[in-house]
């Protein structure tokens, strides 16, 4: 009788704490309006970036510049090795075969460098060295799927005197079109206001993957920023340089944001084919290319993105003539267009 009773208690406890849970749980995670709510609890904030610089740190170098009895301290990243060859690039206005390099890698080993080739609008350069060890090289992220609000790493090569790393921190604004000499490059702004010696390294997201080299500033904005050249462009750059020691592409022009970006208050204020999922929409345009035209492709190349259109317009050079298919309010147009 007992054990009955006993038993019988246990139940109802149970079947009580069941309905308290429940309604705890209704009360948690409904609103008044009916709309599920979610309700995270913050336990900590994770903010070791150890691991993030770790998959990094080998790769950086320091680079001591000399041209005219001037020496310049910045940063430099291996991207490559291979032959024995060490490829580094780095951001430095005015780098040419006449100045002297001296490469610092994190070791302590120092040995000096050659300019392999210069693009004078993005300010990239390649720089080669001899080395007869084995280095690490550096992991691309992919640029384009940076947001407004991402949190984002800088860091540059060692301090030559101390030894001492070159780290900071803060939060990107996202991807940004800026005019460099002739060329649109692709930029991410950052709120960390980086030091001399910080230009030629990079930005990292929390896997140490590289999202941009770190160039001088400020190009266009608050000179609190910093700005980097986005990572899916360095790597067209980069191999340019290898091949040929110098850049060749095509302009439109032009800056565009990719449709697939807009969302369908935005189409219907704008007066875009809510029925376009993909393509680049001119939003500062010229005499060919107006302000609002759709691109869709460039030649024979398919046009979804800004990323896709800036790879396809390194297939080019400036004077070169290409037909570009556009949606201009209901109707579709070839433009020809001689790039700058």
């Amino acid at each position: 009788m007992k054990k009955k009773l006993f038993l019988g208690i246990v139940i109802g406890l149970l079947i009580v704490n069941l309905i308290v849970s429940f309604s705890l749980y209704r009360k948690t995670s409904l609103s008044s309006d009916n709309r599920t709510v979610i309700n995270n609890v913050v336990n900590g904030y994770d903010t070791d970036l150890t691991k993030a610089i770790d998959e990094i740190d080998s790769s950086l170098v320091t680079l001591e510049i000399t041209d005219d009895d001037k020496t310049s301290v910045i940063s430099g990243i291996v991207v490559e090795c291979s032959d024995n060859k060490a490829y580094i690039l780095t951001s430095y206005n005015g780098l040419d075969s006449n100045v002297s390099v001296l490469v610092h890698f994190d070791s302590g080993y120092k040995v000096n460098g050659i300019v392999k080739g210069y693009d004078s609008d993005t300010k990239c350069g390649l720089i080669v060295c001899d080395v007869s060890f084995k280095l690490d090289t550096i992991k691309f992220g992919d640029s384009s799927i940076v947001k407004c609000g991402d949190y984002v790493i800088s860091v540059g090569g060692r301090d030559i005197d101390n030894n001492v790393g070159n780290v900071n921190y803060g939060i990107t604004n996202g991807n940004s079109q800026i005019v460099v000499n002739n060329w649109i490059g692709t930029y991410l702004e950052s709120s960390i206001n980086c030091d001399i010696n910080a230009q030629g390294g990079v930005l990292l997201n929390r896997d140490g993957e590289v999202l941009g080299l770190i160039s001088s500033h400020p190009l266009n904005g608050k000179s609190d920023m910093s700005y980097a050249l986005s990572s899916n462009e360095v790597q067209l750059i980069y191999e340019d340089l290898k091949k040929d020691s110098s850049v060749s592409r095509g302009s439109l022009g032009i800056k565009g944001r990719d449709i697939s970006t807009y969302k369908a208050y935005e189409k219907n204020v704008l007066g875009i084919n809510l029925g376009l999922e993909s393509g680049v929409r001119v939003i500062d345009g010229n005499n060919e290319l107006l302000e609002g035209d759709v691109i869709t492709s460039v030649d024979k190349y398919e046009i979804d993105s800004v990323d896709k259109l800036r790879s396809v317009l390194y297939k080019y050079s400036s004077g070169d003539t290409v037909n570009v298919s556009v949606s201009r309010g209901n109707e579709v147009k070839q433009v020809s267009v001689v790039l700058k």
